[in-house]
């Protein structure tokens, strides 16, 4: 008799995080849980752990967080350093690592296969039997027995009693109508490579001002463009630069308590409630709310003054403002739960643009780069951007409304990259996720209007169509942007997968048989 199974899908970052997690809880239990049980890998790809956002690419292309801030381990932020140390890798990109260090996203890439790989290990010496299979998972649904069935590419139906969903990000849905045009590349990543059809003296336009730009960029540049770059995007905001003198800081408990009596109490605060606390938060550190945060949010300025100003605040002083929003991973999805629904509604109007353009600061290596690029007229800024469209032959037309009116400009490019970063819009993922049309045509999962899919934001399960919790299907990543806000940051995606891992293992240590879990990347 087949025991209960478990069936994991998707195998990058928030799956390795996911996995990590189970069988470290399984191993805490002695094995009581693993024993009989069958690991079962669905991956397409031949590795596991790295997905696209930590594969192989050029040096050039850093992490966005530092050292001492990346983890697959929800309660453990130096895991990652510490393999470092253990590994003997003390330098990167030709600079010492230290935790503030930003190292290249394929070193924490590796670091995410080879731990995945070791608690796949770990499992088999409990006596679980580990199988990778190259196939994507296409469907799910109930079968005539009430368990799950998993449909894969192959055509091939395996069963689950539970059923974690761990796609990875969305494919961008804001330039659909020029995927398949030559020249055109749907996505930055991996850098390597990038418009290697293009001749490096053509005219290249990038599709966003955020850190997504910034990574293709610097890409670019690495590969021997030589031409000019034009990153147009609606309001031409590049990212802050992270400071280099930034301490370590926590949020005082009243932040979080506060947050939770809210939830406990089904009450919702309003943004400017939220704002408030966060203000006193910053009130609390020296230089918390001063001049520079005030300029980050309301000015737009030249983009060369912008990074002459960033890079010389990050060399010359503490950035509080910084150091908080890291601090506000702890617990950034609580304070997105009790946010009321005008709040959300103001906060997209509003500030959305400027959270998603300041909030994650970018490594000085690159802003020196970037700045280089502006001053030697190598690489343009633009705001106002108002549409692209293929031109007959070959390349693209920019159209560039000015601030303040006047007449349009255009500008044309031979080459062109969508860095305007990846979708969160389920409803709109439809047509090339058949996983995703299985489950919302079938009533069992619903588009979130905040991203994602509904869920029950105690547990992360499905909320079906009727409104009724579906315990044995569970979302991470950014299919749970919508409950949980912030899931592009890997401290919370590894927070939630720990979480979620130990409830599932807790659910399963009682009962008896075989667990199967499979992997799947989309």
């Amino acid at each position: 008799m087949t025991g209960p199974t478990i069936a994991v899908v998707g195998g990058g970052s928030v799956a390795a995080a996911w996995l990590f997690h189970a069988v470290e809880a399984l191993t805490a239990r002695g094995g009581e849980a693993a024993r009989g049980l069958r690991l079962r890998i669905h991956e397409p790809g031949a590795r596991i752990g790295r997905g696209v956002a930590y594969a192989d690419d050029l040096p050039s292309n850093l992490l966005n967080v530092t050292v001492a801030g990346m983890s697959i381990a929800g309660d453990d932020k130096a895991h990652f350093q510490r393999w470092l140390a253990a590994q003997g890798i003390r330098h990167a990109a030709g600079r010492p690592i230290t935790g503030a260090s930003f190292v290249p996203r394929a070193l924490f890439g590796r670091y995410l296969e080879a731990v995945t790989a070791q608690a796949l290990e770990a499992a088999q010496a409990l006596g679980v039997r580990v199988e990778h299979v190259p196939q994507a998972v296409t469907g799910l649904q109930r079968a005539p027995d009430g368990r799950w069935r998993v449909e894969t590419a192959d055509g091939q139906h395996r069963p689950a009693d539970r059923v974690v969903l761990a796609i990875g990000n969305l494919a961008s849905n804001s330039f659909a109508a020029l995927r398949g045009q030559a020249g055109y590349a749907d996505t930055p990543y991996p850098s390597l490579g990038l418009l290697a059809g293009i001749d490096r003296g053509a005219p290249i336009g990038i599709l966003g001002t955020s850190l997504s730009a910034v990574d293709a960029i610097a890409g670019l540049v690495a590969q021997g463009q030589r031409g000019p770059i034009h990153a147009v995007s609606r309001n031409g905001r590049l990212p802050s630069v992270r400071g280099l003198l930034n301490p370590a800081t926590a949020l005082r408990p009243i932040f979080r308590a506060t947050l939770q009596q809210a939830r406990d109490e089904g009450r919702r605060l309003g943004l400017d409630t939220l704002a408030a606390l966060l203000a006193d938060e910053l009130r609390a550190l020296p230089g918390g709310l001063d001049e520079d945060l005030q300029r980050l949010a309301t000015e737009l300025p030249d983009a060369l003054d912008f990074l002459e100003a960033e890079i010389a605040l990050a060399r010359s002083r503490p950035r509080a403002w910084q150091s908080i929003g890291n601090a506000l991973n702890e617990c950034v999805d609580l304070a997105w739960q009790v946010l009321d629904e005008p709040g959300r509604r103001r906060f997209d109007r509003d500030w959305r643009a400027v959270w998603m353009a300041r909030r994650v600061s970018f490594p000085l290596e690159n802003a020196l780069l970037l700045r280089e690029l502006l001053r030697e007229g190598r690489l343009q800024v633009h705001r106002g951007f108002a549409g692209v469209t293929a031109l007959p032959r070959d390349g693209f037309e920019l159209r560039l409304q000015p601030h303040g009116g006047g007449a349009e400009r255009r500008l044309q490019v031979q080459g062109l990259v969508n860095a305007t970063s990846f979708s969160t819009d389920a409803g709109a993922a439809l047509a090339e996720q058949p996983l995703l049309r299985s489950l919302i045509d079938a009533g069992l999962a619903v588009p979130d209007p905040d991203g994602g899919l509904r869920l029950d934001a105690d547990t992360g399960a499905l909320l079906r169509r009727d409104g009724e919790v579906e315990p044995t299907v569970t979302v991470l990543g950014s299919l749970a942007a919508g409950t949980y806000f912030w899931t592009n940051a890997m401290e919370v995606n590894a927070r939630l997968a720990m979480g979620q891992a130990r409830r599932a293992v807790a659910a399963l240590a009682a009962l008896p048989g075989e667990v199967e879990t499979i992997v799947a990347r989309h």
